[in-house]
């Protein structure tokens, strides 16, 4: 499109009232593409395309003495220059074929105009403002920008042909499954656009529940980004090719690793590099903004499918915070604003706060002592932005947190009951689920290859 200089599009704007004013009718075609006075460069302009956009709202009469009895009303008519300049401007439009050629060229002066004042008003009127945000600001400025400018409308008809045909086909790509079959049947899965809160204390395995969740679904075909801002790329690459191997990963690299362990370190490594679609960011002190910029430029350049941040309290705020909750907070809905905007599905671990270490756990009686989403640490917002809330919950591994080893009560009926084969007792519970049911989902915890599998298995 050819860019038109300032007084090009003063007369283009002129053309647009003028035509208006002789066909009204044309009103309706105009506004699928001009949204509100604010696009037109002229003031004066500005003033009669307000007026007129109401009468139409009112379902009025527009014309030129309707339109200057509005302007008069609101003590803009002699602005514009009075009945006479509404009259030269119907006068001197042109014929209507190139009308919407003409609002096309209104809209592209109004983005260069919001860009320019939007990068002035950042630079100039606030100098504190770190680089970082001023950049999420135009960033956010550009992806509003270049949303339709027009509305297609469906029947309810053809919406549910739709939705049938995805009710069909098990709506594929909409969401991601964990590895855990009974999990997905309770939640139908992590769906793209969702916030998903995995929590619980050390060493239940919530980091390896959610790496595992790139690498199963990295065998579907699907790309994500583990943000690994709590641990090191090689605490990572130990994990997956645990994950693949059993091959606990404290010995990976052990002077006294066999031969036959060294292999399958190699089989992991293989079937890693086979399925290589999991990006790996082990950089501390990120920010929601980094986290944002990093997760638009590999889904513009490659495709994504799901982000996991491990974990939502090592991440920074953009500002400074009277307190860390409203931190946390709005990290957290800045992380699900990066799940719409970009149509991924966003897993976030948190920690658990102190309240949940008092919990009572005795197996025998029912009792384990799950955590709920108010014992999120931060939890206020963070609980209100979540899709979905997670528990991982190793039950062996919480009697062993309250220092009950053999001998103790609890612990001896955990291991006699539900130990299978080097395999612990573990449940998922779902606390928070905005599409459907709550409940605990029961399944095993191979601590060799760190991962959470089906309870039958």
């Amino acid at each position: 499109m050819k860019i038109a200089a300032d007084s090009e599009i003063v007369n283009v704007e002129r053309d647009v009232i003028g035509l208006l004013l002789a066909r009204p009718e044309l009103l309706d075609s105009v506004t699928e593409h001009i949204k509100s006075p604010s696009y037109f460069s002229s003031p004066q302009l500005r003033e009669i395309f307000a007026a007129i956009s109401d009468l139409g709202v009112n379902d009025e009469a527009i014309e030129v003495n309707t339109v200057a009895a509005e302007l008069d009303k609101r003590g803009k008519l002699k602005k514009i220059g009075g009945r006479t300049a509404l009259t030269d401007y119907m006068q001197g439009a042109v014929s209507a074929s190139n009308i919407s050629a003409n609002c096309r060229l209104i809209v592209e002066s109004y983005r260069r105009r919001v860009i320019s004042d939007e990068l002035n008003k950042l630079t100039r009127t606030d100098p504190a403002l770190e680089s970082a945000e001023i950049i999420n600001r135009l960033e956010l400025l550009l992806t509003k920008l270049q949303a339709p400018q027009t509305y297609e409308l469906e029947t309810l008809g053809s919406l549910a042909t739709e939705f049938g045909e995805e009710q069909q086909r098990g709506l594929q790509g909409e969401y991601l499954e964990t590895r855990i079959v009974e999990l997905n049947r309770a939640i139908t899965g992590l769906f793209k656009g969702d916030l998903t809160i995995v929590a619980a204390p050390p060493s239940m395995g919530k980091t390896s529940f959610c790496l595992d969740l790139c690498l199963y679904n990295a065998a579907l075909g699907k790309r994500s980004i583990y943000f690994a801002i709590d641990e090191t790329r090689r605490a990572i690459v130990q994990r997956g090719i645990a994950n693949y191997t059993g091959f606990r990963p404290s010995c990976n690299y052990s002077e006294s690793a066999r031969q036959e362990e060294l292999k399958k370190i190699s089989e992991g490594i293989k079937a890693i590099s086979q399925r290589d679609s999991v990006y790996v960011c082990d950089r501390a002190g990120l920010s929601a903004l980094d986290i944002r910029s990093i997760v638009r430029r590999v889904k513009r350049q490659d495709g994504l499918d799901l982000v996991v941040i491990d974990y939502i309290q090592q991440v920074r705020g953009h500002r400074k915070y009277e307190r860390r909750d409203l931190e946390v907070g709005d990290i957290s809905t800045t992380l699900k604003e990066i799940a719409k905007e970009n149509n991924i599905a966003m897993v976030a671990v948190s920690q658990l706060n102190r309240e949940y270490s008092q919990s009572d756990i005795n197996p025998k009686g029912g009792k384990f002592g799950f955590p709920r989403p108010s014992q999120l640490r931060d939890s206020g917002v963070v609980e209100q932005d979540a899709n979905l809330i997670l528990f991982p919950y190793n039950v062996i591994e919480a009697i062993r947190k309250r220092g009950w080893t053999e001998g103790n009560r609890a612990y001896d009926y955990e291991a006699a009951q539900n130990l299978q084969h080097g395999a612990e007792r573990s449940f998922i519970i779902i606390a928070k689920n905005k599409i459907g049911p709550t409940g605990n989902v029961e399944c095993l915890f191979n601590p060799r290859r760190m991962l959470f599998y089906n309870w039958n298995k």
